[in-house]
């Protein structure tokens, strides 16, 4: 398959529309910007899990299709970084369900990157719904969800769901990092540390710490890095620090 192809599927993937959430007065948009007409179900309620581009694809300056709910951050990180207007974006506090369309909402933390969450959707009749995005499983996770598991329906991201894959733990794979970069760190090694609009910043942190030295940020992801607060401060370079 082309690489446009991969792009256009993955697209796909990424936006659900749900509209069987008893009590429901009408259908959500999750991470779904660039939803058909056809598809929307005339809806304009949106919801946002998280700033990755595959999730805010459709989502431009001039934003006006209905409001968008989503996480603090995340919130900061659209209308700050995109430049949607603010009266179209409403934040969602953490754990702290809100009525949306006759649905109790709330946003629980997914582990994935810096303002990235899961919705759990409470309908009539005690009717739980939870959608992931895109998450990091844990048992500490787990733990975060109410209902003692009583879930009735859960849209799963299932990018990694296959055998092959077998992830550590983030602190797992951060202590390797960190094995890794004492080993390389020779005089005049530089680090890179690729990754998309945001998280990966606890890679950094990690590096930083190991080295002792401070990060270099480019300018055009300073806003993000600093809407995000991932990375403290006191470990972000100024410009005189390289001479």
């Amino acid at each position: 398959r082309s690489a446009s192809s991969l792009e256009k599927e993955k697209r796909e993937w990424a936006f659900k529309v749900i509209a069987e959430i008893p009590g429901q007065t009408e259908a959500f948009i999750v991470d779904g910007f660039g939803v058909p007409v056809r598809l929307r179900q005339n809806s304009r309620t949106y919801f946002l899990t998280h700033f990755h581009g595959d999730h805010t694809w459709g989502l431009a300056k001039g934003f006006c299709k209905g409001t968008i709910y989503c996480s603090p951050i995340t919130a900061e990180l659209v209308t700050q970084v995109i430049g949607v207007d603010a009266s179209r974006v409403v934040k969602l506090e953490m754990g702290r369900p809100t009525e949306i369309g006759g649905v109790q909402v709330a946003c629980i933390d997914a582990n994935h990157c810096p303002g990235a969450v899961m919705f759990l959707f409470c309908g009539a009749g005690g009717w739980m719904g939870l959608h992931t995005g895109d998450f990091r499983a844990s048992s500490s996770l787990l733990k975060t969800v109410p209902g003692n598991g009583a879930i009735n329906t859960v849209w799963l991201d299932t990018t990694y769901s296959d055998r092959r894959f077998v992830h550590p733990p983030r602190e797992a794979a951060l202590d390797m990092i960190a094995s890794i970069v004492n080993k390389e760190n020779e005089p005049g090694t530089i680090f890179v540390v690729g990754g998309y609009r945001l998280g990966k910043e606890s890679c950094a942190v990690r590096i930083s710490e190991v080295l002792g030295k401070k990060i270099f940020i480019p300018k055009n992801r300073r806003k993000i890095v600093a809407i995000c607060g991932a990375i403290p401060e006191r470990l972000i370079a100024d410009k005189e620090d390289y001479g």
